[in-house]
């Protein structure tokens, strides 16, 4: 029954050479924009959990501001689940790295002079404020931003912006990924469906010829079967090989994006790219089988 089914369905593949090519084609580009926007996504995820321990809101005191007030907000804030770490920095050390970053800018000691002979590096007192994740960027703004804080706050830096236009990429793509998905598969569908539509018409001699000897349903029925099945499993052959290919190619430049550089990290995105394929050509074929099954049973009318 089997040798039959699939050695029929091979047959009806060859047979039906430029149906097949078409079919596989469709099917292959289906796949692999379902597969690239889920590893856009995934990727993007990605980036933002690591994005979150570069993600900091640095408030800036006022030079008349006592350490005991400050130790007071710090102890505030300090326990607040959206906050992972605060780190002070005092006058000495934010003068430092001021001299440090124009040392590092400029590769020269007089600029540094020149500053310092003009005030230009004052260094305020600073705390510089982890969040917990990017989701909790907006939260610990508002507890800094507090009205009880206004009076000894110079000013508050952050990286606000950067965060919010990504969670709204990553929003988006996540919105477009489904859409996409819903448009490929329906796509696919109605290819496949009147694909098999066709070659059973094709063939409908052969069929009645089988049903006049005797033939079962499911013998009559696994040869269409298995070709839908091999449609799937070579478009994700196909898919598959394009995309290793690619993202072989692409990582260092997806690596450079993301500001990735450790192994560890770069194995974890790899990870990602094999399971969002694997996700989407296992779901791709379930989707053909059953598409496949329910044609063959409309139009074969057995």
């Amino acid at each position: 029954m089997f040798k039959h089914a699939f050695g029929g369905g091979f047959v009806n593949l060859i047979r039906s050479f430029w149906l097949s090519v078409t079919a596989i084609s469709v099917l292959t580009a289906s796949l692999f924009l379902v597969a690239l926007f889920a590893f856009a996504t995934t990727s993007l995820g990605f980036f933002l959990r690591t994005f979150d321990s570069r993600v900091a809101i640095i408030v800036y005191y006022n030079e008349d501001v006592e350490r005991d007030t400050i130790d007071v907000m710090i102890e505030d804030l300090r326990g607040r689940p959206e906050i992972a770490e605060l780190e002070f920095q005092d006058r000495e050390a934010a003068q430092e790295a001021i001299r440090l970053e124009a040392q590092d800018q400029e590769g020269t000691g007089n600029l540094i002079a020149n500053l310092e002979e003009n005030n230009f590096v004052v260094g305020l007192e600073n705390l510089r404020i982890t969040p917990e994740s990017t989701e909790d960027f907006a939260d610990v703004l508002a507890l800094v931003e507090a009205p009880k804080y206004a009076e000894i706050i110079e000013s508050i830096e952050g990286t606000n912006n950067i965060v919010q236009r990504l969670e709204q990429y990553h929003t988006w793509l996540n919105i477009g990924g489904i859409i996409m998905i819903v448009i490929c598969a329906l796509v696919s569908i109605l290819v496949m469906v009147n694909i098999l539509r066709i070659t059973i018409y094709q063939r409908k001699n052969e069929i009645e010829i089988m049903r006049l000897v005797g033939a079962t349903n499911g013998y009559i029925r696994g040869p269409f079967i298995a070709e839908g099945l091999y449609y799937n499993v070579i478009a994700s052959v196909l898919v598959a090989i394009g995309f290793v290919l690619a993202f072989t190619f692409g990582l260092p430049y997806i690596s450079d994006f993301l500001g990735i550089q450790s192994n560890a990290n770069t194995r974890l995105l790899v990870y990602q790219m094999y399971f969002s394929l694997g996700v989407t050509i296992v779901c791709g074929i379930l989707v053909g089988m059953i598409t496949t099954y329910v044609a063959t049973r409309r139009y074969l009318r057995l």
